[in-house]
């Protein structure tokens, strides 16, 4: 999938998940406002979490500056995996709160489902060797009106909760 419909889909799921109606995450300590720091951070932080798959890519946002990466691993291996998901989960809970874990797991394992959708599929089990493949290819019709529902989702919840 794009880089631009992983993040309208993470930005959707950040406004359902940050401001649920019934208090479901509350041990998140997550507020009921958008207009905050918090929030924003939240999102910036999902946003930078569904990015992380891919710098294993030498041609992603994320890939072009860390280009090693792309050069050891092959793209959608390792890091489109369960395994990668837990290590970096692991890791980002050391040194960020809870809810800041949560908001990466949130963008990484979006990340994960959306590339999931695609023919190419993943290896959610990495290194066993069954792939888990979809019924559509990246920047295909299907994507690109997944995007925009995507992106008119975003639009109402917003209008929505303001």
């Amino acid at each position: 999938m794009m880089f631009r419909t992983h993040r309208i889909f993470v930005l959707v799921l950040c406004l359902i998940i940050y401001m649920n109606p019934y208090n479901l995450l509350g041990i998140l300590s997550i507020s009921n406002s958008i207009f905050t720091t918090n929030f924003l951070i939240f999102c910036l932080i999902a946003i930078f979490g569904s990015m992380v798959p891919d710098i294993d890519n030498p041609s992603s946002k994320l890939g072009k500056n860390i280009k090693i990466v792309g050069y050891v691993f092959k793209h959608r291996g390792f890091f489109h995996s369960l395994p990668a998901l837990i290590l970096f989960i692991f890791i980002f809970s050391r040194f960020f709160s809870l809810t800041l874990s949560f908001a990466f797991f949130i963008g990484y394992f979006s990340h994960l489902l959306l590339d999931n959708l695609t023919y190419q599929g993943i290896y959610w089990f990495y290194p066993f060797k069954y792939r888990i493949k979809g019924f559509t290819k990246s920047k295909s019709l299907f994507e690109k009106t997944f995007f925009y529902l995507n992106l008119l989702t975003f639009l109402l919840l917003l209008v929505y909760f303001l």
